[in-house]
């Protein structure tokens, strides 16, 4: 873990903030928990919390990989057919919910317009879920599909995280360069997208994921009103 001091010095030159969605800008990770729950009760399978909380933070393909070597032996989900399902799952849950920002997300968001940083998104998330999303999110008072400088999904790469292409796509969207930019993530694959392309990277905590998972990141914060004080 780099040294604080240190890091806010080699934070000077930050030009734009790039952050995850799912975990960081918004609290879906139940969502992601209760879609593959529903998907794994209509397959009849014999699971506990312990096997869905350990989905958290990897890809859709990866977890339904993961499914289909514990439970289906023999009888595997065609992966793509199983993604898109539990897919369909969970963005009808989300349509349904009353998302809402995590808390300090809004300050952030201010805090990086006062100081003129840009922002940019960059979720393994599909195009209409990331839509459904910011669209919710932008009820609360704030437009962020004209806040965010650039978004790019999981439709708009090849590879999706722990690839570094979300990252590369996005700063060259940006027109800057890896070390212009500070990434915020809260799963081990986002940290090593965005370390793999160069970037700085704050792990951001969650109750789903063990902090060591998260090492590989520039600095480990609690909230996100963390980022707001050290950019103060």
């Amino acid at each position: 873990m780099t040294d604080i001091k240190k890091l806010i010095r080699n934070w000077n030159p930050i030009k734009a903030v790039i952050l995850d969605m799912d975990g960081v800008l918004v609290d879906s990770e139940p969502y992601h928990v209760q879609s593959f729950k529903i998907m794994m009760d209509e397959l009849k399978l014999d699971y506990d919390d312990r096997v869905v909380h350990s989905f958290i933070g990897h890809s859709i393909e990866a977890n339904i990989q993961a499914i289909n070597e514990q439970f289906m032996r023999g009888r595997e989900l065609n992966l793509k057919e199983a993604v898109d399902y539990r897919d369909e799952i969970y963005l009808n849950l989300i349509k349904q919910s009353d998302l809402k920002p995590l808390p300090g997300v809004f300050e952030f968001i201010e805090t990086c317009r006062n100081k003129n940083i840009r922002l940019a998104l960059a979720s393994s998330s599909i195009r209409e879920q990331v839509d459904v999303i910011i669209n919710k999110l932008s009820g609360h008072g704030w437009n962020l599909s004209s806040i965010f400088s650039s978004i790019v999904s999981g439709d708009d790469v090849v590879n999706r995280k722990p690839d570094p292409e979300i990252y590369t796509r996005t700063i060259q969207n940006l027109g800057l360069s890896a070390k212009q930019c500070l990434a915020i993530e809260d799963s081990p694959a986002g940290v090593q997208s965005a370390k793999s392309a160069g970037l700085y990277c704050i792990g951001l905590k969650s109750i789903f994921i063990n902090p060591d998972e998260l090492n590989d990141a520039d600095l480990l914060i609690n909230d996100i009103n963390q980022i707001v004080n050290i950019f103060n």
